[in-house]
């Protein structure tokens, strides 16, 4: 009896291995598999399958694969004579070596493949240009200029100066032409830092609200976080001595944190532009999504946030996506390398024509 338990065992014992190394191998050939059959339109999850198989005497077998990277070591499939890294499928990749950190860190670069899918009736029963009023409760709950102990806080926070406008505004040629050509009602400038667009447009609005703006206001999107400090500080960046002097970086802050939001709302406050101004304090993804969610399409986009990948082409895609069919889009600093391959990616994408003067740019969304 004991004799016919401990064969039967052993049979089990022989049986799972052979299953367990079956299993595996069949994982590895449908990895690759669905690697040759996947759609080649650029998907916006990471997914992440890994497989590892080791046996006395033989050689470590990895196969890890993600959206962005293959990296194989086996006998047979590729060795270390051939690229031990390589892309998933190249013509898969939307940016393949994209610099990653704008005009910084060289040789840090990415690969990324996004696409944001929205349903085709997302829009469909929701007021997709609301007004300044319905914006402002739907996004904050109360109008954020009257709450009580804001002017004492900015106070408090010593921005009492007179408005405090740096940054990299949108041309005014640019600007008027695309102000004049779409009479957007919703505005969205991404990447505001002190408010320079922002507030010359409310400003513009106001001057001409007789003449197609009567209804016309603008959300501004930023952290104020101005985090990029962070990586231009470091001992690897060529920009560690203008972090400390550039008039850019020259920000207020306490303990290590940003009042920068503080100081735009007092830019706003003291330019008496807040009847057209609503501040949305959040990153550029989650700004995206907030605008799906509260069912917005801007009729006229700024986009002058993050310059390093894959921010940038997150952006872009994410925005030009929200985009109300007949609007504009225009973009800054579009010749920096880790932009410009981020904004060609879009362009051709979408089959766009880029109008360009001097380091901006705009593009037209068709109607649909």
């Amino acid at each position: 009896g004991i004799s016919i338990i401990s064969s039967f065992v052993f049979i089990l014992f022989l049986y799972s291995n052979v299953h367990h190394d079956v299993v595996e191998k069949a994982a590895i050939i449908t990895s690759k598999s669905v690697q040759q059959e996947h759609d080649p339109s650029p998907v916006s999850t990471i997914t992440e399958t890994t497989i590892n198989e080791s046996t006395e005497n033989t050689a470590t077998k990895t196969a890890t694969t993600t959206s962005e990277t293959i990296q194989v070591e086996s006998n047979g499939i590729m060795n270390n004579d051939d690229c031990a890294t390589r892309s998933t499928n190249s013509n898969d990749l939307d940016l393949k070596a994209a610099q990653a950190v704008e005009r910084d860190l060289s040789g840090i670069t990415i690969d990324l493949s996004y696409k944001l899918n929205v349903p085709s009736n997302w829009w469909k029963d929701v007021n997709i240009s609301p007004s300044y009023d319905e914006s402002m409760n739907s996004l904050h709950g109360m109008n954020i200029w009257k709450e009580e102990g804001l002017k004492d806080h900015i106070d408090f926070l010593g921005l009492t100066e007179p408005p405090k406008l740096h940054g990299s505004p949108l041309d005014n040629e640019i600007l008027l032409k695309l102000l004049d050509e779409i009479k957007p009602k919703v505005f969205l400038e991404v990447g505001v830092y002190h408010g320079m667009t922002s507030i010359k447009v409310a400003k513009h609005f106001r001057s001409n609200k007789n003449n197609g703006f009567e209804n016309s206001y603008i959300l501004s999107m930023d952290t104020w976080l101005l985090d990029i400090r962070f990586t231009w500080s470091g001992i690897k960046s060529k920009h560690q001595e203008e972090v400390k002097h550039h008039k850019y970086f020259d920000m207020q802050s306490k303990s290590g944190g940003s009042i920068m939001y503080y100081q735009f709302l007092s830019n706003c406050i003291k330019s008496k532009t807040t009847d057209y101004i609503i501040p949305i304090a959040t990153a550029t993804q989650n700004g995206a999504m907030s605008l799906l969610s509260h069912g917005v399409r801007p009729e006229l986009m700024y986009i002058d946030a993050s310059h390093s990948n894959p921010d940038v082409f997150i952006d872009y895609e994410n925005f030009y996506t929200i985009l109300k069919p007949g609007g504009a889009i225009a973009f800054d600093d579009v010749g920096i390398p880790s932009v410009k391959a981020a904004l060609d990616k879009l362009v051709d994408r979408y089959e766009l024509e880029l109008f360009r003067t001097h380091k901006q740019g705009y593009i037209y969304k068709a109607i649909e």
